[in-house]
């Protein structure tokens, strides 16, 4: 992506923000952070990071959410490795 030109008028190169899909998952954790001042144990916000990255995981293989959450979790390893 090429630099912009700062609004701030001082010439200096800026990024832009960059939607890809790294920045997106990471972006709802600390979304949640923000929101409640943090995880109240790290077993929470490990938790918590398993079930993102299944959603992410899910939404981008074209997965039913909800089933995803109800199903076992050795049927999803194998629909992963067969796709």
């Amino acid at each position: 992506m090429p630099a912009r030109i700062s609004a701030g008028g001082n010439g200096a190169p800026c990024q832009g923000t960059r939607n890809n899909l790294v920045e997106r998952d990471g972006r709802m954790m600390k979304l949640r952070q923000k929101i409640s001042g943090g995880f109240r144990s790290e077993a929470g916000a490990k938790d918590f990071a398993v079930i993102r990255s299944l959603l992410s995981t899910a939404r981008k293989q074209g997965w039913d959410l909800l089933q995803t959450l109800t199903s076992d979790p050795k049927h999803l390893i194998a629909r992963l490795r067969l796709a």
